[in-house]
């Protein structure tokens, strides 16, 4: 699709705890309008730990939507104050392969653990 487009109308149609839902009425060239969805989400990051041997270092977490377990790296929702992390999971290689799990406070570059 070339030519001008110009959003002229956005409209909530819901906001939840990290995502929104809006209804956009896109100008089209100026002679006609389409109605868009846009979903805004309120960001994250997530971060591949990596061990010295190569192994990635991953989190077993329960997603609603499979409704089961996955394997995913490290990641969470970013706060509303500076858009940075809040915190990290991430789980460290232990004694005899088990894995121990630590918070990591991820604010301002103090990396001080949590326990």
């Amino acid at each position: 699709m070339s030519g001008n487009i110009k959003r002229i109308n956005r409209e909530l149609k819901f906001k939840g705890s990290i995502l929104e839902f809006y209804q956009d009425t896109m100008e089209i060239n100026g002679d006609h309008t389409a109605v868009w969805d846009f979903i805004h989400h309120k960001g994250a990051a997530a971060v591949v730990p990596v061990l010295e041997d190569g192994r990635i270092l991953m989190v077993r977490q329960y997603r609603n939507a499979l409704e089961r377990e996955t394997l995913e790296i490290p990641a969470g929702a970013l706060d509303g104050a500076g858009g940075r992390p809040s915190m990290l999971f991430l789980r460290s290689a232990g004694g005899g392969g088990r894995a121990g799990d630590c918070l990591c406070d991820a604010g301002a570059g103090r990396g001080n653990g949590i326990p």
